[in-house]
């Protein structure tokens, strides 16, 4: 008989648990990404430094890092990279919605907005571009947008220093150059 009754009084309680419920709370789904489940390792406010022979550079920061295979590739979410001349002074930026990281081939691949700006205000604009640490080299073989003070033109793939001083196109060039007052020699003071 003991054990009745408290069958009885749960089912009870369960009965007015369900009957208190409200149908109207609507049930909120959350939105979750799959990308940090399988992750080694995830990190928030990422900074690394990026050296080749011992000369910085550059420095990776990101908002979001997720570590996989066996910590060698980095998934990163808002990716901003500061690059250094020989003498350690920064000269250029790069920013991204999102990066990949190989530790092992020591190539950023940039995607989503992609933004190089140089110190001096040359800018380049691309989908996609590849940081490659140990040629100290930008390229992208997808659309890209080039300005600068007097010189804008555009092109599908390029390759470049990260201060884009050395622009090469690789196809679909188009653009100009607008020249000082004058032309390119100075006239002589009469």
């Amino acid at each position: 008989m003991h054990a009745r009754r408290r069958t009885i009084l749960l089912v009870t309680l369960l009965a007015t648990a369900a009957a208190c419920k409200d149908k109207n709370t609507p049930t909120l789904a959350t939105k979750r990404s799959a990308l940090g489940d399988s992750a080694d390792q995830v990190m928030f406010g990422l900074r690394h430094a990026l050296t080749t022979a011992g000369v910085r550079r550059g420095e990776l920061q990101a908002d979001t890092a997720f570590f996989y295979d066996d910590m060698n590739r980095m998934e990163l979410r808002k990716v901003n990279t500061i690059f250094f001349d020989r003498n350690g002074v920064k000269n250029a930026t790069m920013s991204a919605k999102q990066g990949t990281y190989d530790v092992r081939t020591q190539k950023l691949d940039g995607r989503g907005d992609v933004v190089v700006t140089s110190e001096d205000g040359r800018k380049l604009k691309s989908p996609h571009l590849v940081y490659d640490r140990t040629l100290n080299q930008i390229s992208s073989d997808t659309a890209f947008t080039y300005t600068s003070p007097g010189r804008n033109f555009s092109g599908i793939g390029f390759r470049s220093d990260p201060q884009l001083t050395n622009v090469t196109v690789l196809s679909g060039a188009k653009g100009g150059t607008v020249l000082p007052a004058g032309g390119l020699t100075r006239k002589p003071k009469p």
